[in-house]
């Protein structure tokens, strides 16, 4: 997936959080598409109420990042430990 803005006019997201707390609502009318990981393995973060596990890799801070497209309204939140981060663009 390329994250790229050009030519669509879309915004660049880039966020982190931890313990829980909300990293990301997608407006009305836009698509975000991106990727999402944690520097912890409970877990990378949670979607519309649904906590999310992904490969995580044994060497501290070494994660394999989720490729996500959300629609609006979808609700992107840290993982309860260690910090999350969201990166992508949004149209």
């Amino acid at each position: 997936m390329a994250l790229s803005s050009a030519g669509g006019g879309g915004t660049t997201i880039v966020k982190s959080a931890s313990s829980g707390s909300e990293l990301h609502t997608v407006p009305d009318g836009k698509v975000f598409e991106g990727q999402l990981w944690c520097n912890n393995q409970s877990g990378i973060g949670n979607i519309n109420g649904t906590n999310l596990a992904w490969p995580y890799y044994a060497n501290y801070f070494s994660t394999s990042p989720l490729a996500v497209t959300l629609n609006s309204g979808d609700v992107v939140k840290a993982a309860p430990s260690g910090t999350t981060y969201l990166v992508g663009v949004e149209k």
